[in-house]
């Protein structure tokens, strides 16, 4: 067996920067995939023949079951190991975009997203947890590498969109994700030395809750994250609607901005959860809120080509930056041994909350302007700030 963390910690070669690389692919495809929703999500309104409530509602689903599972995924896996829960989580996530695949109804749609988002939310904190054992000096680094992934998988999500919806069905976009997410389950089976074990399993939620409940600074923390997540969460499952339908952007030229948001994703994450290590976490947190809250006033705005592409590019800076760096802070927060169950608490929490963003923007959409829905989602993010200065100047943290 390894060590929890080897002297090295390298992030692209040996037993760490192996493992590393394949969660992150598997990020990429599994969290990924949904990231690929909202680029399909005005066909599938379309082909469903479905409201934007009802999408939103779907998304929402998907979101809350995410959740749900999260601290039963971090949980279980400190109990037992963390490969007895990443090799499972994967297989789940692979079922439910099979079953997005193969049954061509709203019922079965709104299936396949449940059953993905339960994989999703079980694989989540345990890649997490795994990466936290694996690198302690530079574990910044390598979260923002997998949050990189998942930029990564929502730029190549968007491009298969308007590839798809060009030449083949919004269900074809799906395969490619398929095939990736059976050979990272086969590798990483075969790759992670540890062992299998389903034994002695409790859920132990009360001590998890006890612990986030009494410590202050996680509360605030906890607080400006789901704050910050409504947001996140509404901004990205409308985007491409919003672009289509405020400022008049074709579906291919939406996605392709949509793509361009995850693209630039994929090299801010790694270096904000590196300027997290050298500077403090929560510096990052302010810059990034700010970023965003520039960059979603230039969408609402203007409705020019040019400007609408400034304030995406800023807009993807501020989001993408947020959570390496408030990933890392909450975790750096937790005892070791409750690490996975703690975080996957904490998660559970913000992710049911923010979940609404996809609902609030639907209803927003379907009964006054997606316009309107946008330019609310501000007061959020002024609130998630102020928390943050309110950590750095009170409570010392950083």
């Amino acid at each position: 067996m390894h060590s929890t963390s080897s002297d090295r910690e390298s992030i692209f070669g040996g037993y760490e920067g192996r493992l590393l690389g394949l969660i992150s692919l598997a990020t990429l495809s599994g969290n990924g995939a949904q990231l690929l929703l909202p680029p399909l999500l005005p066909e599938i309104i379309n082909d469903l023949a479905i409201s934007s409530t009802a999408a939103g509602i779907g998304l929402s689903l998907m979101w809350i079951f995410t959740a749900a599972f999260h601290y039963p995924g971090g949980r279980f896996s400190d109990v037992l190991t963390r490969k007895s829960l990443l090799i499972p989580s994967i297989g789940i996530m692979l079922s439910g975009l099979l079953f997005i695949l193969i049954f061509t109804n709203s019922i079965g749609f709104f299936i396949g997203i449940i059953i993905l988002g339960i994989g999703a939310g079980i694989y989540t904190p345990v890649a997490f947890a795994q990466l936290s054992d694996l690198y302690i000096r530079r574990r910044g680094l390598a979260l923002g590498v997998n949050t990189a992934s998942l930029n990564l998988g929502g730029f190549f999500g968007a491009i298969i969109a308007v590839v798809s919806l060009q030449f083949f069905t919004w269900r074809q976009a799906f395969i490619p994700l398929i095939f990736t997410l059976l050979i990272v389950m086969i590798l990483l089976h075969y790759y992670n030395d540890s062992s299998y074990s389903y034994s002695g399993i409790n859920l132990d939620l009360t001590s998890s809750i006890r612990r986030l409940i009494q410590t202050k600074k996680i509360r605030w923390a906890l607080l400006a994250t789901v704050c910050f997540g409504f947001v996140w969460q509404g901004i990205l499952s409308f985007y491409p609607v919003f672009m289509q339908a405020e400022k008049g952007i074709s579906v291919t030229l939406s996605g392709i901005l949509f793509g361009g948001i995850f693209l630039i994703g994929t090299v801010v994450t790694p270096v904000a959860g590196r300027v997290g290590d050298n500077w403090g976490y929560l510096y990052v947190g302010v810059l990034s809120t700010v970023l965003t809250g520039l960059g979603l006033f230039f969408i609402i705005t203007f409705s020019t080509f040019k400007p609408l592409i400034l304030g995406t590019f800023i807009l993807a800076l501020g989001l993408s930056s947020f959570w390496p760096a408030m990933n890392t802070y909450l975790l750096s927060s937790f005892p070791m041994k409750n690490m996975g169950g703690d975080y996957g608490a904490t998660r559970t929490i913000f992710i049911i909350a923010e979940s609404a963003g996809p609902l609030y923007i639907g209803i927003m959409g379907d009964y006054s302007t997606f316009n309107l829905g946008f330019s609310t989602l501000l007061i959020s993010l002024v609130i998630s700030l102020g928390i943050i200065l309110f950590l750095i100047k009170f409570h010392g943290e950083v």
